[in-house]
């Protein structure tokens, strides 16, 4: 049954797309362990539904309201699998036919945090399945690390986890996600993109929220500082004030994203609360806090040593490293490092 469903050609319309839906979603619920195959079918037919616009003959004006009424699939799983579909299938046609590609979510997940470029997940994927065979087990997100780290000739300790939200670039998705749904998605978000430098404007200290007030947009539009930058401290390398300084607005950030989830909770018995998922936005706004900290500055790039290089293969030529790649240091990188001046934002 499972392959029938598989094989059959796309539906073009709203009706027939519903039906081969309904018969996917009935063979994933009746087995808890279902094929990755199966969930790349779903996710494609989603991925023909948004581009067809199909929902809007079904009676919905936006695709994720349309998918939650037929198949109570939430929107923030909606978006993981339009994009677990998206990567699969790009990753596919870079391979061509017959080449070997990821089909399991956790693999799809685990390549696009490691690079954007597929023909770069494609050399990580075939490495990671050479690791595997050598070792006699099956791919997995460890090993698959493990073989991007080998690509890079790292030999480096495990790095801290690092969770991400799972928020859609498109704002139909991005719609609040409702309290109960049927078919969640193991997830690992991609990587963050590039590195900005931190404007003038955005220096200043965002406002706190205060709890139990109401939470105005408005106050977080960047304004022109009366003062200057803040200063950082003495012995500061050049190339790292910049840094700092975007440091320390993105700690303020941190402070205002801890008194917002307090601002939630003290909402929870609001009667307009009641289909609001308190965990689930405890969750996002933990998550959105542990990303920012993770890629916040940690230390001096000990591999270009204040002397920045375009092709350092640690820091890429930027000249420092985050959080999250503290423990990628060397014994005798650390002991550079001690003999640094401490580098940190001024009070």
């Amino acid at each position: 049954m499972t392959r029938e469903i598989i094989d059959l050609e796309p539906a073009v319309d709203e009706k027939t797309t519903k039906l081969r839906v309904d018969a996917i979603t009935v063979q994933i619920k009746r087995n808890l362990h279902a094929n990755a195959e199966l969930y790349l079918a779903l996710a494609r037919e989603f991925v023909r539904i948004r581009d067809k616009k199909l929902h809007i003959a079904g009676g919905f004006t936006t695709l994720p309201a349309y998918v939650f009424k037929n198949w109570e699939v939430a929107p923030s799983s909606l978006a993981r699998l339009l994009a677990y579909a998206a990567t699969h299938d790009e990753l596919k046609s870079v391979a061509g036919d017959g080449a070997s590609v990821p089909l399991l979510q956790e693999h799809v997940f685990a390549l696009k945090a490691i690079s954007h470029d597929p023909t770069t997940q494609l050399k990580v994927w075939s490495t990671a399945e050479d690791v595997a065979a050598q070792d006699g087990t099956q791919v997995t997100a460890a090993i698959i690390k493990k073989a991007a780290e080998t690509l890079a000739g790292k030999q480096s300790d495990p790095e801290p986890p690092i969770e991400s939200s799972s928020q859609s670039q498109d704002p139909e998705i991005d719609a609040e996600a409702p309290k109960e749904t049927k078919l969640e998605s193991q997830y690992q978000p991609p990587e963050p993109g590039s590195i900005h430098t931190v404007s003038e404007s955005a220096r200043k200290k965002p406002p706190e929220i205060q709890h139990g007030t109401e939470f105005n947009p408005s106050a977080w539009e960047p304004k022109e500082p009366e003062e200057k930058a803040q200063e950082v401290e003495d012995g500061t390398p050049e190339h790292l004030i910049q840094v700092i300084i975007g440091t320390k607005h993105w700690s303020d950030i941190r402070k205002a994203l801890t008194q917002l989830k307090k601002n939630c909770r003290s909402h929870e018995e609001d009667p307009s609360s009641h289909y609001v998922n308190m965990q689930e936005i405890d969750r996002l706004i933990d998550q959105l806090s542990s990303e920012i900290k993770c890629r916040m500055f940690g230390c001096n790039c000990p591999v270009c040593k204040n002397k920045l290089q375009i092709k350092c293969p640690r820091c890429g030529g930027v000249g420092w490293l985050p959080v999250a790649r503290l423990g990628n240091n060397t014994d005798a990188e650390k002991a550079w490092l001690e003999k640094q001046p401490k580098v940190k934002a001024s009070k």
